[in-house]
């Protein structure tokens, strides 16, 4: 019983170090899944996603490690309950195919992942009754394992506000070259918009292409901007077009096919996704995947 208590412990706590390990890996498309809800802002969904990994880290560490055990016990308990509830919540009122609770490498809807989190409670239960490991030097163990996490998940993989804070990269558009693109006949809608819109940059193939689409939508959708505001070069036949929309789910935006990939690489200097903010067919600022800023996309589009 006792070893079989050890195995149990080691179990449930590698779980969520793992479940945070995964989440961390694919902060991205995190991000995106609880930007969805509506709930919070951009900056503060980033934020509040490093925290919840970092606190799902530290319970599994303290569980394993038997660092103030009852309360991590309860600790761990009661985020399975919370976790579980939301759940239940998603389940009846979303169609998620992924609750992202290993992130986007191991796939579980929220009822199967309802399941996951009954067998997780089931086993603390043989776990409760456990005495604290103490140490000479466990507080100061403590406070680097909690430091090192809170470094990793908020200062090597820094929310975007804070990543173009600290990186500034070197983004640009070849003007002559998107004059050229814009007088093709197929794309003069958008070179006659007047006032102000977002002109985007897409490879159909590439991943972040794809996240930043999703990540727009997201940001046109919770601060009312007409779609009409959006355009998007896409590199590819129409058939890519067609599939890029589906995959990110935005049929209703305007986006246009582009066969020419040379002419396209050096428009945006081989850079992509590249995001323009234009004013009618003027350039005010270009931007890459993680320049992508809610705030500062509503302040441009809505301010007349």
């Amino acid at each position: 019983m006792k070893y079989l208590k050890i195995i149990l412990r080691i179990l449930v706590g590698g779980t969520f170090i793992l479940s945070a390990i995964l989440k961390l890996l694919s902060i991205d498309q995190f991000e995106m899944y609880i930007y969805s809800f509506g709930i919070f802002n951009f900056f503060l969904t980033s934020v509040l996603s490093r925290l919840l990994i970092s606190f799902e880290f530290l319970l599994g560490v303290f569980l394993i490690a038997k660092f103030y055990y009852q309360k991590t016990w309860w600790l761990m308990m009661l985020t399975m309950v919370g976790f579980t509830l939301f759940l239940i919540y998603t389940a009846i009122f979303r169609n998620d195919t992924n609750c992202h609770c290993f992130g986007s490498f191991i796939e579980i809807d929220p009822v199967g992942s309802i399941f996951k989190n009954l067998i997780i409670i089931g086993l603390l239960f043989p776990i409760k009754k456990q005495d604290d490991f103490k140490f000479k030097w466990r507080k100061w163990a403590i406070g680097i394992v909690t430091g090192a996490i809170l470094v990793v998940t908020f200062i090597l993989i820094p929310p975007d506000s804070v990543y173009n804070k600290i990186y500034k990269p070197n983004n640009h558009i070849n003007q002559e070259v998107l004059k050229e693109i814009l007088q093709d006949s197929a794309k003069a809608d958008i070179a006659h918009i007047q006032g102000k819109h977002i002109l985007a940059f897409y490879v159909s193939g590439c991943k972040f292409c794809k996240m930043s689409m999703q990540k727009v939508d997201q940001i046109f959708k919770q601060n009312q901007i007409p779609i009409s505001q959006f355009n998007a070069i896409i590199l590819g036949n129409q058939n890519e077009v067609d599939t890029f929309q589906k995959a990110t789910k935005t049929l209703d935006y305007k986006m246009y096919s582009h066969a020419n990939p040379a002419q396209f690489l050096k428009a945006v200097y081989g850079t992509f996704p590249t995001i323009l903010y234009m004013e009618g067919d003027s350039v005010c600022k270009v931007v890459n995947f993680r320049g992508i800023n809610e705030g500062e996309m509503v302040q441009f589009l809505k301010k007349f």
